[in-house]
């Protein structure tokens, strides 16, 4: 009998994704996929996304503050009104996307691609950007106050009414491919003629 218990253990850990199970609080999708993917005014807060495919979604007045999102690909997506404040995103795939009114707030995107993204009256206050790719995006009205953006890539990228204030650009890759020298804050400092 203990080697059947042992056995069932193995069959249907506790920790396994149900790519099956409805959207919802602390919903569990992890390495599911979800292509396609249309969702309104859904509270997701809490979820487990990691590896996930949801590549070309939809998602309009989605909850996902605090959810852990690593290796995520959503890239050709189009995100209204999304919360992912204190969400975990490194790695997160968002490139060629269309975001809207999200709040990014407080949320780890180290090393997330959103390249060739188009990103309108959005917020990034606070969030931990460093080494992202945010190549060939256009930002208006975008803050990312308080940021941190060290060595991230800004080449080609369209700024207009974008709040920098207090965000750290250290080593970070400016629009025209100028390399911000340390102790950049709030601006991008050209590093001097002898490299300082």
């Amino acid at each position: 009998m203990p080697c059947l218990l042992i056995g069932l253990l193995f069959l249907h850990p506790a920790n396994a994704a149900d790519c099956g199970a409805s959207a919802g609080l602390a919903v569990d999708w992890r390495g599911c996929e979800h292509k396609g993917l249309l969702l309104r005014n859904t509270r997701l807060s809490g979820g487990r996304f990691e590896g996930a495919d949801m590549v070309g979604s939809l998602l309009i007045g989605v909850d996902l503050r605090q959810s852990t999102l690593a290796d995520v690909v959503l890239s050709g997506s189009s995100f209204r009104r999304v919360n992912f404040h204190g969400a975990r995103l490194p790695h997160a795939d968002l490139s060629g996307s269309l975001l809207r009114l999200v709040v990014f707030d407080q949320a780890d995107l180290r090393k997330a691609t959103l390249r060739d993204s188009n990103i309108q009256d959005s917020s990034f206050s606070g969030a931990d950007l460093q080494r992202a790719d945010l190549r060939d995006c256009v930002f208006s009205r975008v803050r990312f106050n308080g940021a941190d953006l060290r060595r991230a890539d800004l080449r080609n990228s369209l700024l207009t009414e974008v709040d920098l204030s207090g965000a750290d650009l250290s080593g970070a890759i400016w629009t025209d491919g100028t390399v911000c020298a340390p102790g950049s804050l709030g601006v991008c400092r050209r590093h001097g003629p002898n490299g300082s």
